[in-house]
């Protein structure tokens, strides 16, 4: 696993020696153009690169569209985002040892919605949100529309069996109380695992 990881890492670079790296405050990106990144007046086509609260990023732009971004952590933990069209495609992050802690994979209505501050105001459409044990093995997954789990999700344990089946959406009774206590218990472990 380790290999297969520093031979994805190792191939952007080599493919990207010659092309020009810009920091990101360099960019303009145009509303009137679908958000499109341009350098100097063009359409830009390269790497560009920033620090955003600590965390180190860069970013593959071909003819104006994110195509490719790296995120670093301060903790040694790194995340891949892949766009098609300009928009999110899918989402990995990794921990310290390089094991998969989390998967996003977006479908075509999905963005993430900003107010006239350019401040984040939450995302919008749907994904397929899954989160893994440290052994690599498939925790949690569900459907995520607006931000909020929606329909089916599955809780597996760390030798892949299925434990619970449930539905996240619908109106909870007194009854379910105790199910939905359980999840957020679940939950809050699985976003410590991957903060861990």
């Amino acid at each position: 696993m380790k290999k297969l990881l520093l031979l994805l890492l190792c191939v952007p670079l080599i493919y990207s020696c010659g092309d020009e790296k810009i920091l990101i405050d360099q960019l303009e990106f145009k509303e009137t153009d679908d958000y499109n990144a341009y350098f100097k007046g063009k359409l830009y086509s390269g790497f560009a690169y920033g620090v955003n609260d600590g965390t180190n990023f860069e970013i593959e732009i071909i003819d104006g569209k994110y195509v490719f971004q790296k995120v670093y952590y301060e903790d040694s933990s790194f995340t891949f985002y892949k766009y098609l069209n300009g928009k999110n495609s899918w989402m990995k992050c990794y921990n310290q040892n390089g094991q998969l802690t989390e998967e996003k994979i977006f479908e075509e209505d999905y963005r993430i919605e900003f107010d006239n501050n350019n401040d984040y105001k939450g995302e919008m459409g749907s994904y397929l949100h899954k989160y893994y044990y440290n052994s690599g093995q498939l925790m949690l997954v569900g459907k995520v529309i607006d931000g909020n789990r929606s329909g089916l999700w599955q809780r597996y344990d760390e030798k892949g069996n299925l434990e619970k089946e449930w539905m996240e959406g619908v109106k909870v009774n007194s009854n379910d109380k105790d199910n939905f206590e359980k999840l957020n218990d679940t939950i809050s472990s699985v976003n410590k695992r991957i903060i861990d």
